[in-house]
């Protein structure tokens, strides 16, 4: 719009970005008039046309203060000065070629090995995200990558280097460290130090608020690296703000520590002399963390301006009230205390199956140091329960407590000498009895019933039987919150959802264990009556132990025994009822009911078991959760594996080796003409 002042030269603007959609209209016909009649109106900029040219490629880039224009004319490219933006590897196949970092085998993670940790993005963090993606790396020669036409490794040469990674469709420009050995995608891309500064001067600079500014009038809400490079900015002295980013990072940290899906995760109990509830406070700090490091963000900030010489309207600044718990939990519960209690329950699971080390919940001093934040990340988890050479633990490899308290930090091993005793330990030294093959029951009585592993688990953590009774009472009544349901902790375990949370043990399991859109529950469920009700008998498997036998496993070691001991039970009531009379034979009649039901469960459970097994279940954790839990649908009381399998069988995932074991004659046929498959199933010969 030309404006009556100077037509030749000058130009009118007007913003409605912030007017809602069908207002906008009405918004602009406002300002129309308004500045016909002369009248200032608000959201219009006068701009002379030679203005543009300041700016990189003549963006129309109207509302800029003018003290922040003002860098495009006495500034350098950021590019030259602070840091360089690069764009990472693209793939055409996700489902096939990205994992959530806690699906695969950890031993098959690295640069040079199956699974390359990597940067794709996050919802808006900054200064600090979990790593939580892995993308195909086939041991440094990403094979299955460029298996695609469209795949590429754009800036290959940087992958590994420690920078700053940020998603690229956000708000508002963040960044968080990217540590070492880590690739980084299109999606996700990666910011590097140049000159004399660092990574913490990246990380000032890409989170202050003029930054996020001037990126958002250039690229708006996708931020290729491209744009990123050709803001200006001046050349600045950051190293003095660096224990400022430094602090910040750290605190965002310590919230992640308890984050069961970050590869920085310790323990999720608190201190077991305390009541529940209290037990969890320092936990329940975390949104204090949370509001200091955003408190620290807005100075850096502001000091960031002062040396600048340049400043943007509050209101178009980035948030200074993240929610980091949403972020990193990806939850968003009412009572934060009550989703504390849901992850410390979800805990003890993973300790019952051995994915987590018992003994740290005990004493502090065996959690290992978290690294430098830019250093690679540890393969597992600071609070995995792992062997001497760092890797998940087996049966006659578990790593003793000395191992523990000499590891200088969670991605460094003790060296030999540095510590008295053995380095290793048996399962039959280990305070809990673990489920060694990944399978437990729902069933009262069993010793592998899973709420007598939750309250053995309990029972160590907080000293003692009647401890963990106590224990078990306050965490139903915190997941009750005033309300009926769930009626008992086993109820949560099978179908009752909790009333904050809204979700069932497992549902809740699901959520946090999904990322974006890939859903990845590594503790699964199968009933014997999926969809019709309560379940009276579930298996609980754990996917890190499936082997090829572990449906035969489950057939003969549980569900088998299971059915017979029904049996003989079904029998001896009816004997009892043989002898009974009035009210008691009514109730032996109503058990003997229930029996029959149950029965009738345990038999249509056997039958698909073994039907699966004999087809021959083969899991392969390269193929991720999702893939290995379809053919299973039937047994699992969740529509999304249901949906994968329907996939499967059209051949929409023929990738998987998985396909490969049902469908042979489709898979290889296919393989002849397709080299992305025949790469896949390592037939390209």
């Amino acid at each position: 719009m030309r404006s009556n002042s100077n037509p030749k030269t000058e130009g009118w603007f007007v913003r409605l970005l912030n007017a809602p959609v069908d207002e906008k209209h009405r918004k602009l016909a406002e300002c129309v008039h308004q500045l016909r009649s002369g009248v200032d109106a608000a959201g219009t900029f006068a701009v002379s046309r030679h203005t543009f040219t300041r700016y990189p490629d003549s963006a129309w880039v109207y509302d800029l203060p003018d003290d922040v224009a003002a860098l495009f004319d006495t500034g350098a490219p950021v590019s030259s000065l602070i840091f360089e933006a690069e764009r990472g590897l693209c793939v055409a196949n996700a489902d096939q070629l990205f994992r959530t970092s806690w699906e695969v085998d950890p031993r098959s993670i690295g640069l040079s090995n199956r699974w390359a940790r990597t940067n794709n993005g996050s919802p808006y963090a900054p200064y600090y995200h979990p790593s939580l993606w892995l993308v195909r790396a086939d041991c440094g020669t990403w094979r299955s990558v460029l298996s695609y036409a469209s795949g590429t490794l754009t800036s290959h040469d940087s992958y590994g280097r420690a920078g700053a990674g940020y998603g690229k469709r956000t708000g508002f420009m963040y960044a968080y460290p990217l540590p070492a050995e880590h690739a980084f995608t299109v999606e996700g891309q990666a910011l590097f130090p140049v000159g004399r500064n660092d990574n913490w001067d990246v990380l000032l600079l890409a989170n202050s608020r003029v930054f996020a500014a001037v990126v958002n009038r250039f690229t708006a809400q996708h931020k290729y690296h491209g744009y990123l490079n050709s803001i200006y900015v001046r050349d600045l002295e950051l190293s003095d703000l660096a224990p400022r980013a430094e602090r910040i990072v750290e605190l965002l940290r310590e919230i992640d520590t308890s984050n069961e899906i970050s590869p920085v995760f310790t323990v999720a109990s608190g201190d077991r002399r305390l009541g529940l509830r209290a037990s969890l406070a320092d936990q329940a700090r975390l949104s204090i963390r949370a509001s200091e490091a955003n408190r620290l963000r807005e100075e850096a900030d502001e000091e960031i301006e002062r040396r600048l010489g340049a400043s943007v309207d509050r209101s178009e600044s980035p948030p200074y009230d993240v929610n980091y718990l949403e972020a990193f939990f990806n939850e968003s519960a009412a009572d934060e205390v009550q989703l504390r209690v849901a992850n410390l329950l979800m805990w003890c699971v993973g300790v019952a199956f051995g994915r987590w080390d018992i003994r740290m919940a005990h004493d502090a001093s065996l959690i290992p140091a978290l690294q430098g934040p830019f250093e690679r990340l540890p393969r597992v988890a600071p609070g995995g329960l792992v062997g001497p050479d760092g890797l998940p633990a087996t049966p006659d490899r578990i790593a003793s407590e000395a191992w523990l308290r000499a590891r200088p930090d969670a991605i460094t091993l003790p060296e030999p000498g540095s510590f008295e005793g053995p380095e290793s330990v048996t399962a039959a030294e280990y305070p809990i009895e673990v489920a060694w093959d990944g399978i437990l029951v729902d069933d009262p009585g069993h010793p592998r019933d899973i709420l007598a592993k939750v309250r053995e688990v309990l029972a160590y953590v907080y000293g003692g039987t009647e401890r963990a009774r106590e224990i078990e009472e306050e965490a139903l009544g915190i997941l009750q919150a005033g309300a009926r349901t769930p009626r008992t902790l086993r109820d949560w375990f099978r179908t009752q959802k909790a009333t904050e949370l809204g979700k069932t043990f497992f549902d809740f399991h699901i959520q946090r264990y999904s990322k974006s859109r890939r859903k990845a529950p590594i503790y699964w469920r199968l009933t014997s009556n999926p969809g019709r009700g309560q379940a009276d008998y579930s298996v609980w498997l754990y996917y890190h132990r499936l082997t090829g036998d572990t449906l035969w496993q489950v057939l003969t070691r549980y569900v088998g025994p299971k059915r017979e001991l029904e049996a003989r039970r079904l029998e001896d009531l009816r004997r009892s009822r043989e002898s009974a009379g009035g009210g008691e034979r009514s109730r032996i009649e109503k058990e003997i009911e229930g029996k029959l039901q149950l029965l009738e469960e345990l038999d249509w459970f056997e039958a698909r078991l073994r039907a699966l097994a004999e087809r021959g279940y083969a899991p392969d954790l390269d193929d991720g959760v999702i893939i290995n839990l379809a053919p299973l649908h039937e047994l699992v009381p969740w529509k999304e594996p249901e949906q994968v399998w329907k996939k499967l069988e059209k051949g929409d995932y023929d990738w998987a080796r998985l396909a490969m074991k049902y469908w042979p004659d489709r898979v290889r046929e296919k393989c002849r003409e397709d080299r992305s498959l025949a790469i896949a199933h390592g037939m390209e010969r």
